[in-house]
């Protein structure tokens, strides 16, 4: 089980900025240390830590954030640093104050035959003036009516986990959405509101071709 050192409660849809060690989970430093500070992340604002499905039902959490990067490039680096591949699946939409964006791409790799990790990308291109692309991972399990998703908690650790040990500068903040969606076999699923930061910021952007892309999403 993965360490959430750094949890920082923040209202919904309200900024913050919380401090992180590059590569590695640890606590914020101290401010009397003669250590030299921690980087900050931003954490962005105005979003519905909510994924919806197309009918309007409130479903998955927002449990990963990609920061200063696009859809097509938190993609790409997911399968370089994780090894999980396109996957085509149902889309859901990730909501603002204001509107509301499909999902990008979406990833996953087969545990067993029955179960698969899987992450859901919010569409923002590259000319796109949001710096942030909002994400939903979690582990789904074949049922009669199709795929449940379970494990939201466990696999943002996997998540973590696998960009901390790739060196990327992370951080883990509490947004408190533990609403618990409906799934197609009856059951209601949600995790503990946490949600990661990864920063991207050092990511070159990419604009290749996908073969998951949504039309007009980048």
């Amino acid at each position: 089980m993965l360490l959430l050192a750094v949890v920082v409660p923040v209202c919904l849809l309200a900024a913050g900025r919380v401090g992180v060690s590059g590569g590695m989970l640890s606590d914020v430093d101290d401010p009397t240390s003669d250590a030299s500070p921690t980087p900050v992340l931003d954490v962005p604002s105005g979003f519905d830590p909510y994924l919806y499905r197309m009918n309007g039902e409130q479903a998955d959490p927002v449990n990963v954030i990609f920061l200063h990067t696009d859809a097509a490039t938190a993609a790409a680096v997911v399968e370089r640093v994780l090894g999980w591949r396109p996957v085509v699946a149902s889309g859901m939409l990730f909501k603002t104050r204001t509107s509301s964006r499909p999902t990008s791409r979406q990833l996953s790799a087969d545990v067993s035959p029955v179960m698969r990790y899987h992450m859901r990308l919010e569409a923002v291109p590259i000319t796109d003036t949001q710096t942030y692309v909002l994400a939903s991972v979690h582990r789904d399990e074949t049922a009669a009516c199709g795929h449940v998703g379970r494990g939201f908690n466990e696999m943002r650790e996997v998540v973590a986990q696998g960009f901390a040990a790739a060196g990327f500068a992370i951080a883990v903040i509490d947004l408190g959405n533990t609403n618990q969606g409906l799934h197609c076999d009856g059951s209601h699923v949600g995790g503990d509101g946490r949600v990661v930061l990864i920063d991207l910021s050092a990511t070159p952007r990419v604009d290749g071709p996908s073969t998951n892309r949504v039309s007009g999403a980048n």
